[in-house]
């Protein structure tokens, strides 16, 4: 898979998982840096904004990611 494929198999994969649990914290973080590799930056910058914003039970993974 090239870049923007597997970028935008992300961004459904994390909206799938965020319309079952909105709280999940590293769904927004990779779905917002999906979104930023497909040139999406609003969305993105609103995805990374939720990210920081929430949990959302995440935190520590989250750290250690970024």
């Amino acid at each position: 898979l090239t870049s923007p494929q597997r970028a935008q198999l992300f961004r459904q994969d994390c909206s799938a998982a965020l319309q079952l649990n909105p709280d999940l914290g590293k769904a927004y973080r990779v779905r917002g840096i999906a979104h930023r590799k497909l040139g999406k930056y609003k969305v993105a910058k609103s995805d990374l904004a939720q990210a920081d914003h929430g949990d959302h039970g995440d935190q520590e993974s989250t750290a250690a990611t970024a």
